[in-house]
């Protein structure tokens, strides 16, 4: 099959917007630190990039039906950037998340057989934390906050 040149540009383009973009909001240390930020109110990153995409998406839909955007400084090839961006780096956190949660489960699995008080409470850690967690996305996706 023939590659598609056009294509390729444009990934190697979008390659170059986020390294451009990624230094004013991330470290060498953590790549994803603005994004991780929505942590501190309970919030997992990917789901974060989630809301931020659907932002850009209202934009569109708003291109779509007035054929104009209030913002003419943002064309619609930049929204559409940022959108195709904002999902790698979400495909990316959901599948850090997932590596994350199957080690978790692992952890809790050997706390179950753990023969040491340290292992047995951390174990009962890690069950609160995810209840508490899972609670609070209810929670927010009940009140509209997320979807």
């Amino acid at each position: 099959m023939a590659r598609n040149r056009a294509f390729d540009d444009k990934l190697d383009e979008l390659k170059m917007l986020h390294y451009a973009k990624n230094h004013d909001y991330a470290t060498e240390e953590n790549p994803y630190k603005n994004l991780e930020g929505v942590t501190r109110i309970g919030i997992e990153p990917w789901r974060g990039i989630v809301i931020r995409l659907m932002d850009k998406f209202e934009r569109v839909e708003q291109y779509c039906s007035n054929g104009e955007l209030a913002i003419k400084s943002e064309g619609m090839e930049d929204t559409f950037k940022d959108i195709a961006v904002y999902s790698t780096l979400a495909m990316i956190l959901f599948r850090k998340q997932q590596d994350d949660t199957t080690q978790e489960l692992t952890e809790v699995e050997r706390g179950k057989d753990a023969e040491n008080d340290e292992d047995k409470f951390w174990a009962k850690e890690i069950k609160k934390n995810e209840e508490f967690a899972r609670k609070a996305v209810m929670k927010w996706s009940e009140n509209g906050a997320i979807s």
